[in-house]
């Protein structure tokens, strides 16, 4: 009997350490998932007995961040998966599925905290204890700011969109905090010196703006995880660069037609339709498709880059003479190479 508990505190204490691997980008979320349990409980409970709005909305936004970090390690833990023969193109359109339910949840909730602030109000009775909120907001900005940047650096580190969403959250939940740390400090302020009224209405304007600021947030991020799920086109910047990309290495092909884009999480798919040399070696065409895909994941790490290529029509065989801009562009490279050789062996015969 020892012998088998021991074994199952050894087997849950593996568990927890896996559960807490900072070496996975699912880390940043799970410690997010035990800052927003405490914040709701801390927020929701202080709110409820000091009677403040604007915690008592911070407690329910955290409260709906329980959910939505819940909803991100899903989402994640998805989309990491490899592509296989049912998704040959792998699983991150999750990520994009993971940002557009969290972003209805976040609206919903913040509705529902609305109602609530509204009809609280009317029954508004002053706050009774700001020491505790002070301090309780105090250690809410510590650890959204400690958070923010945690996951902002997995965001860089694995490239992944849902990871950047969710730092984007933190940073805006910091700075809300940071908003309603002030308000009770002045509230506190106006409470002592008899304006209760002023504090009341502080209190009120700062827990709507908390609102207003959190949907101004969800707005972006829905548009872009629409964009990703309805497969369109990679930003104009991206396609500039990529296209920069291929005219460095114009010189190796004939003609460059058409430039296909689009993204799941954090792999940015690039299709390119080039010309190659209709008697081009098969050889040599995949040494050039592999230079130009470096060439674009020197850029962008996560980039799947796949090159169509079609022969040429034949159509720079002129009076019985070939003008390809390939094999003139081989040939005067050549001729180049051999002009420096002769220059080169000169100088060493001169010494």
């Amino acid at each position: 009997m020892e012998w088998k508990l021991t074994r199952w505190w050894w087997r849950w204490l593996r568990r927890f350490s896996q559960w807490f691997d900072p070496h996975t980008p699912l880390f940043g979320a799970r410690i997010g998932l035990l800052v927003t349990l405490l914040l709701a409980v801390g927020g929701i409970a202080l709110g409820l007995w000091t009677g403040s709005l604007t915690v008592q909305s911070d407690g329910i936004v955290a409260a709906t961040d329980v959910l939505t970090s819940l909803l991100f390690l899903a989402a994640l833990r998805h989309s990491f998966r490899s592509p296989d023969v049912i998704h040959n193109y792998g699983y991150g359109k999750y990520e994009s599925l993971g940002i557009l339910l969290n972003s209805l949840l976040l609206a919903f909730a913040l509705l529902y905290a609305g109602g609530e602030i509204f009809s609280s109000f009317e029954v508004y009775h002053p706050i009774s204890q700001y020491v505790p909120l002070i301090i309780y907001s105090a250690l809410s900005l510590v650890l959204l700011g400690a958070l923010s940047k945690l996951q902002r650096w997995y965001a860089e580190r694995y490239r992944m969109p849902l990871l950047a969403y969710d730092a984007d959250l933190w940073k805006l939940d910091a700075y809300a905090e940071a908003g309603v740390l002030v308000s009770l400090i002045v509230g506190n302020w106006l409470t002592q010196n008899g304006y209760t009224e002023a504090a009341r209405w502080l209190d009120f304007t700062i827990a709507l703006a908390l609102l207003l600021l959190n949907i101004a947030l969800i707005l972006p991020h829905v548009r872009s995880a629409l964009n990703q799920l309805l497969d369109r086109t990679l930003p104009e910047s991206i396609q500039l660069a990529v296209l920069a990309v291929i005219v460095e290495h114009l010189h190796e092909i004939c003609e460059f037609r058409q430039l296909h884009t689009r993204q799941s999480g954090r792999d940015l798919f690039m299709e390119l339709d080039v010309v190659m040399p209709f008697d081009m070696p098969l050889e040599q065409a995949y040494a050039t498709e592999q230079r130009i895909q470096q060439a674009i994941r020197k850029q962008y790490p996560t980039a799947i880059v796949r090159l169509y290529a079609v022969p040429c029509p034949r159509d720079c065989i002129q009076n019985g003479q070939r003008f390809c801009p390939v094999l003139l562009h081989q040939q005067q490279a050549a001729e180049h190479r051999r002009e420096v050789g002769t220059e080169l062996m000169e100088q060493q015969e001169k010494l």
